[in-house]
């Protein structure tokens, strides 16, 4: 596993804030879902900060931890190609 440090654009017009709430779509849960989606396995991601409903970020750090074969550049265009683009994985870095 390697793990990967991201920065988050997003316009928080139509999430409920940042963390997973499962009857409401959220800025955590959209990035999981596609994380989902592209390995399929249910990846946790981890902020730095929470949002409120309707907030936006230009360069929210989060992080989380990938089997070793993805390349970044695959997998951000792959994350951004599959969520929803109000939010955009704009760097990812192995740290």
């Amino acid at each position: 596993m390697k793990r990967i440090r991201a920065r988050v654009k997003y316009s928080g017009k139509k999430f409920w804030g940042w963390q997973v709430q499962p009857q409401f779509p959220t800025v955590q849960g959209e990035i999981q879902r596609g994380l989902h989606q592209i390995t399929g396995l249910n990846i946790v991601i981890t902020a730095s900060g929470r949002t409120d409903r309707g907030v936006h970020a230009l360069g929210q750090v989060i992080h989380f931890d990938i089997p070793v074969h993805y390349t970044l550049s695959d997998l951000r265009y792959s994350i951004n190609s599959v969520i929803d683009p109000d939010i955009f994985l704009s760097s990812l870095e192995q740290v």
